[in-house]
């Protein structure tokens, strides 16, 4: 169990701080040492969730395993239905691409985001300025 993530989500609505609190729970369990990061982003890192919102992560991963990608599912499957979650999973080596590639997205991400476990993927990262408005 991850404890301190109910904590970091005390602006949330409290089911949504339970089912974040039990998904994240699952990833660490089941990607185990894979997992680098689960960050929140968008209003729900800013603690500004409304009813039709989603929650969103972005969970990184130093590597890719089918079986635990299917281990995965069911969680998130539950968590999709009771709170709207949306997952991005990106490798490790992937981050800085992902960020010149969706410049816009990540910039906004680098302005909202919250890091439920793990490493900072976005820790002295910047979106140059082209990127952001690449169509």
């Amino acid at each position: 169990m991850v404890p301190e993530i109910a904590e970091k989500l005390q602006d949330l609505p409290g089911a949504v701080v339970s089912v974040l609190t039990s998904f994240v729970a699952s990833t660490v369990e089941i990607f185990g040492e894979n997992l680098k990061s689960v960050v929140l982003y968008g209003s729900g890192a800013e603690g500004r969730l409304r009813p039709a919102s989603d929650v969103n992560l972005i969970l990184v991963l130093s590597s890719f395993d089918a079986s635990q990608a299917d281990r995965i599912r069911e969680p998130f499957a539950a968590a999709q239905a009771l709170i709207q979650l949306t997952a991005m999973f990106l490798l490790e080596l992937e981050v800085p691409q992902a960020m010149l590639s969706f410049g816009q997205k990540f910039s906004d991400i680098l302005r909202r985001h919250r890091v439920l476990y793990g490493i900072d993927p976005f820790a002295g990262a910047h979106v140059p300025r082209a990127a952001r408005f690449f169509a």
